[in-house]
């Protein structure tokens, strides 16, 4: 809890005493919208552009430089997914309001399209 009684965020990079081996961008699709990034890394460590199954995820969601959603609760499954491929199954989550996370509401069409981008393989 913060001194203000609301719930702080846990970051997960921190708990687990390491750093997003990648960070992505979610481009704004309109004017005025603050940063918003996604960082990741699979737990026990990975490549990035290498694919992993039945793997853990840790990640943190920055919205204007905030931390306003972290955890390592992301599983990969038995299909090997990228670190930007989970990134993007975050993002549709957190567009779909499953996850919880302050101001993360009015960014959901920014959250899907950014996911439907990576599905239809128009990544950068």
């Amino acid at each position: 809890m913060t001194d203000n009684g609301a719930d702080e965020v846990v970051d997960y990079f921190r708990v687990y005493r390491t750093e997003p081996e990648t960070v992505f961008e979610v481009p704004a699709i309109a004017g005025g919208q603050p940063s918003l990034t996604i960082g990741i890394a699979a737990l026990g460590g990975g490549t990035v552009g290498l694919a992993y199954a039945d793997n853990g995820w840790i990640y943190a969601v920055h919205l204007g430089g905030e931390l306003v959603a972290s955890g390592s609760d992301l599983r990969s499954g038995g299909f090997g997914r990228t670190h930007q491929q989970m990134a993007a199954g975050l993002a549709s989550c957190l567009a779909d309001g499953e996850t919880p996370a302050p101001g993360l509401h009015e960014q959901a069409d920014r959250l899907s399209l950014w996911t439907t981008d990576i599905e239809d393989g128009d990544d950068e």
